[in-house]
């Protein structure tokens, strides 16, 4: 049996990122991460946004990655983190 993904996000959505619904808090935007990318795991950790891994599609293929970024909540600001040891896409993650 083949696994299928639900359709790809537009560019745009795939630029920004919803924080509120990390905080569950009230829904905003924040600033476009450097790589765009779906698939992708997210959580806060210590009052950063944490988003790793994912699927980064241009016009002729799609290619899973190893890439971390950091959002400050605070600072709102994001930077690079510490790659992941392998590329991963549509993974799962928790913050205890």
């Amino acid at each position: 049996m083949t696994s299928r993904r639900p359709k790809s996000p537009t560019a745009e959505e795939w630029s920004r990122a919803d924080v509120g619904v990390l905080l569950q808090e009230q829904s905003h935007l924040v600033r476009a991460m450097s790589v765009p990318r779906a698939w992708c795991v997210a959580g806060v950790l210590d009052g950063t946004l944490v988003v790793a891994g994912g699927d980064v599609e241009d016009f002729q293929s799609v290619e899973t990655v190893e890439s971390v970024e950091l959002y400050d909540l605070a600072e709102e600001q994001w930077r690079a983190g510490p790659a992941l040891p392998e590329d991963r896409g549509c993974a799962g993650a928790a913050v205890l």
